[in-house]
């Protein structure tokens, strides 16, 4: 079964992410990509896929 099929009956399966501090937002790594989403009341939504070689940062943290 894929990740994305299983989130939408599993949403908590992954990891808080460290670097943002929220419930909301949640990783599954399947190397050598990590897939961050965000879970919702209703429903799961993938924010980002990478390969984990890059590192990911906040918006603001590019921006300085």
């Amino acid at each position: 079964m894929a990740a994305v099929e299983t989130l939408a009956t599993h949403p908590d399966m992954g990891r808080g992410v460290p670097e943002f501090h929220t419930d909301d937002l949640r990783e599954l790594i399947r190397p050598p990509f990590p897939m961050v989403y965000r879970r919702d009341k209703s429903k799961v939504r993938v924010v980002r896929v990478w390969r984990s070689e890059r590192l990911l940062k906040r918006v603001e943290d590019r921006e300085s």
